[in-house]
């Protein structure tokens, strides 16, 4: 449920285009995409991955707690932590 919320309430929000303009978002299946997930040692979902330009890993960030089962109100809790990660 984390991956969908992020699809469907932070990735296409004005904030996080703001944020992310200066990125390149990619976007894992990291059940399809076993050996990526092993390479990056992803063993929770959501797991965000920044990198520098020599692609050795910036930070981290895996999983999310939420305080509230409402999608909407998740996707905010979410959003807020990933904009900040990304200033």
């Amino acid at each position: 449920m984390p991956c969908k919320i992020l699809d469907e309430h932070v990735y296409p929000s004005s904030e996080f285009a703001k944020v992310a303009k200066d990125w390149i978002v990619v976007k894992i299946d990291a059940e399809k995409e076993t050996e990526l997930a092993q390479l990056y040692e992803i063993k929770a979902f959501p797991t965000t991955i920044f990198f520098k330009p020599d692609g050795s890993v910036f930070e981290r960030q895996e999983g999310f707690m939420a305080s509230s089962n409402d999608p909407v109100r998740v996707g905010a809790e979410f959003k807020t932590q990933l904009i900040d990660l990304m200033n």
